[in-house]
């Protein structure tokens, strides 16, 4: 039978890519600039030209970027809901409904209450019904204080 050596032969190993020298952040107003613009990070890192995996790091590991970050995507937010708000404005009722319920719980209240029965949900007679509201709502008030009696 033949025998197998037990030396290990090592190969060698591959090369690893050259990392890019970014400098002192040279990418970071370019990337905040196309956050603020589009909102969406892997775009704003095309536009610096900068790896995701470093703009997650230096967000990671530097307070100050991550609330310029922080702002830039509320800006870019902001300017979207400009944009649905103009949309829903010259005729998309769809966009109007959803930006009154993004904005005012009277709106929610529909989809966001459900009932419950105890028990048996069969039973017919004897049962207790209760409403349960998942976002807080208050009926709008008329302006009158309402009676202690």
């Amino acid at each position: 039978m033949p025998t197998f050596s037990s030396a290990i032969v090592k190969m060698p190993e591959a090369p690893k890519p050259k990392r890019r020298r970014l400098g002192n952040g040279t990418w970071r107003e370019p990337f905040l600039a196309a956050l603020r613009n589009s909102g969406n990070v892997r775009a704003a890192c095309m536009a610096a030209k900068v790896s995701r995996t470093v703009v997650y790091r230096r967000r990671e590991d530097d307070e100050p970027f991550r609330l310029l970050w922080d702002e830039a995507s509320h800006e870019a937010l902001e300017l979207l809901e400009a944009e649905a708000r103009r949309r829903a404005m010259s005729g998309s009722d769809t966009l109007l409904i959803f930006l009154l319920k993004a904005h005012d719980a009277k709106y929610r209240f529909a989809e966001n209450s459900r009932l419950e029965l105890p028990g048996d949900s069969q039973a017919v007679k004897g049962f207790e019904l209760r409403v349960v509201y998942d976002t807080p709502w208050a009926p709008p008030s008329d302006g009158e204080e309402p009676d202690d009696e």
